[in-house]
């Protein structure tokens, strides 16, 4: 399971997420939508390690994941999400 829990994160002192919470449990599908703008490319972003939020955790599988770097595991998660979208038929 991955989850989010109070995620504020932004660029150069401009905040795109305010406090934000998700929850991806296992066997279900999770999707991002919203208008441009909106925070979607920011939160998997913050959920890849790519852009570490100001403030909250990241969890995956109940490990606090925030502080670790893309190169030291972060990954897990996005191989996972991506194993999942290619099961999906098209």
């Amino acid at each position: 399971m991955l989850r989010l829990e109070g995620i504020t994160a932004g660029y150069e002192g401009t905040r795109v997420l305010r406090d934000i919470g998700l929850e991806a449990k296992e066997g279900m599908a999770t999707v991002l939508i919203g208008p441009n703008g909106a925070g979607k490319s920011t939160t998997l972003k913050v959920i890849n390690g790519l852009l570490r939020p100001t403030g909250g955790r990241v969890v995956f599988q109940g490990e606090d994941i925030t502080k670790i770097p893309p190169t030291n595991g972060r990954p897990a998660a996005s191989r996972r999400a991506r194993k999942v979208d290619a099961s999906s038929p098209s």
